[in-house]
């Protein structure tokens, strides 16, 4: 069985990252960045096993278009050092079939994420080395219908003890 893994990192314009990037890459796609005018082309990968955009009830149905959404996570962060999303990588185990997987990893995004009004694009990564893994990529804002909300989604944050 897979060792138990996970690792969460904040995707930060202060660090030169892009919502519409990190999405492009995780999912293995061809997406425009409205902000910044640049494509980011990563459809060539053929290690992404699985992509889906899971939205949560009451959502747009627009927001089902992974370039829509992300473009839209760009627009709402105004400052320079904003943090856009965050990215949760976690180890999956190498016996289960890739449906089991897919379980997985939409399970921990609904019962973390999607429940509690998040957007969540999730990707299975498989390199072929044994090391299959899923990146669960959230905004940072809550999705209000037509729009995301005007405050960041702060209470979701981990809760660290001294420092760790």
């Amino acid at each position: 069985m897979a060792i138990a893994f996970a690792h969460v990192s904040i995707h930060s314009r202060a660090k030169g990252h892009s919502s519409v990037a990190g999405a492009a890459y995780r999912a293995g796609v061809n997406l425009y960045n409205e902000r910044t005018g640049e494509t980011h082309d990563f459809s060539s990968r053929s290690d992404v096993a699985y992509a889906s955009l899971v939205l949560p009830d009451g959502a747009n149905p627009t927001f089902a278009d992974r370039e829509k959404f992300w473009n839209t996570v760009e627009f709402f962060e105004k400052r320079g050092d904003a943090q856009v999303a965050k990215d949760y990588v976690l180890a999956l185990p190498k016996e289960l079939s890739l449906e089991d997987n897919i379980a997985l990893a939409r399970n921990f995004a609904f019962t973390h994420f999607v429940s509690e009004g998040l957007v969540v694009d999730i990707s299975i990564h498989d390199h072929g080395d044994g090391n299959p893994h899923a990146h669960i990529y959230v905004p940072t804002r809550r999705v209000l219908e037509n729009s995301l909300s005007p405050t960041k989604a702060r209470d979701l944050n981990p809760r660290f003890a001294a420092g760790k």
